[in-house]
């Protein structure tokens, strides 16, 4: 699918064609515009211009550790403000809605078309990114990103199940664990839609980027049937 750069959707249409596109498994940290602060700028001593005196951090919740923002405020002496969300469409719905300022979020990759479709993530600065020689080369030019002009790869992995050895006697060895009637009520999914999608597509033995209308088609009428068995849909608050 291809995005023109220079175009602006209703939020809606925005979300739909956003999650139509392909994803990989890569999540990243994205540079944005910087934010604007009325106090002071700090010096920087180089062609970067002064340091601006506070970092803005949109981030996935549970993310940092509790003295990562300390400990960062008084290495470099800049104020951290950190707001947080849960899914992918929240931060775009924050982001379309008019929330700007953010020097870093994380998208994860099948978001960028949209993102660069809308306009709201800036390039960053490759010269300044000196550990840029230990990425490994699968995450180096991505078709999302091409040549990593505005991303740094941060982190990538797979969905999986978690269960508790306490209560799940038989571990699960299938998404058809979605279905079963001994533990309904007492199961949730991520609240994601490609994770949903995902495991529904996975347990048709499809595969997990699958495009195909009747793949998908099958999936939500499975996704649909699972809800039933289901607590809820949440993210963070799992752990």
């Amino acid at each position: 699918m291809t995005f023109e750069p220079s175009r602006t959707w209703p939020r809606r249409q925005f979300l739909r064609h956003t999650l139509a596109v392909g994803a990989g498994l890569a999540a990243v940290d994205l540079v944005g515009a910087c934010g604007k602060s009325s106090a002071p700028p700090i010096a920087a001593g180089d062609d970067l211009g002064p340091m601006e005196p506070v970092l803005n951090l949109y981030l996935w919740s549970d993310y940092l550790a509790d003295n990562t923002i300390p400990n960062f405020e008084k290495e470099f002496g800049v104020k951290v403000t950190l707001d947080t969300f849960e899914s992918n469409e929240e931060m775009i719905a924050k982001l379309l809605a008019g929330a700007s300022g953010y020097d870093l979020i994380l998208p994860t990759s099948n978001l960028f078309a949209a993102l660069f479709a809308n306009d709201l993530i800036a390039p960053v600065n490759r010269r300044y990114l000196t550990n840029w020689g230990n990425v490994s080369a699968i995450f180096v030019d991505p078709a999302w990103d091409p040549g990593n002009a505005h991303s740094v790869p941060w982190a990538w992995g797979t969905t999986g199940i978690a269960y508790r050895k306490d209560k799940v006697k038989s571990p699960p060895d299938s998404w058809s664990v979605f279905f079963d009637p001994a533990y309904r009520g007492k199961m949730t999914m991520l609240d994601d839609i490609r994770d949903v999608i995902g495991t529904f597509l996975k347990y048709r033995g499809k595969s997990l980027n699958s495009s195909a209308p009747a793949d998908l088609a099958q999936a939500k009428v499975d996704a649909l049937a699972a809800k039933a068995y289901l607590k809820a849909y949440v993210s963070a608050p799992v752990k």
